[in-house]
């Protein structure tokens, strides 16, 4: 991706980024092909999260602190659009960066942000969100599932009907 300067204006955004992708269209396609089962979309999206991480497009308009780049929710928007126009994400799974990640880096304190929201980005790490629960639906006051510290993780106790 184009250093020279920061944000990119949003139509030579999305020119460097398609074309960042239409070389590697093939690779892609023939990886996002391969996924039959949700442990596979999971993976792919994992692989897609770094390697736009690693090209800089996964870091726009993100804090400086975690390795993010000058650039607003548009510029990220073109990322998302691009990847659904050609078929390389998961249109259940993709989106989910612009859900959890905004309130988590706005939010969360600052030692949180850096711990943890590179990671997710880069797609080290994966986030789901599961609030809706027999009897309490989406209402989370009424929520009855825990984490508990259990050796070096949590124990989740509780039970949801979708996540």
């Amino acid at each position: 991706m184009s250093t020279t300067s920061f944000p990119l204006e949003l139509g030579r955004f999305r020119v460097e980024y398609v074309g960042w992708l239409q070389n590697r269209l093939g690779d892609f396609s023939a990886r996002r092909a391969r996924c039959t089962s949700l442990s596979d979309e999971v993976g792919w999206n994992r692989q897609l999260y770094r390697a736009l991480w690693d090209a800089g497009f996964g870091r726009i308009g993100w804090p400086a602190a975690i390795g993010g780049l000058p650039g607003t929710v548009k510029h990220r928007a073109i990322v998302g659009e691009e990847l659904m126009r050609l078929g390389l994400a998961n249109p259940n799974m993709f989106p989910f960066s612009e859900a959890y990640a905004p309130p988590f880096a706005s939010l969360a304190s600052p030692h949180l942000v850096t711990t943890h929201l590179a990671r997710y980005l880069s797609g080290e790490h994966w986030w789901a969100q599961g609030f809706s629960e027999p009897e309490a639906g989406s209402d989370l006051a009424a929520l009855k599932t825990r984490a508990t510290p259990s050796g070096e993780g949590y124990r989740i106790s509780g039970q949801k009907i979708w996540t």
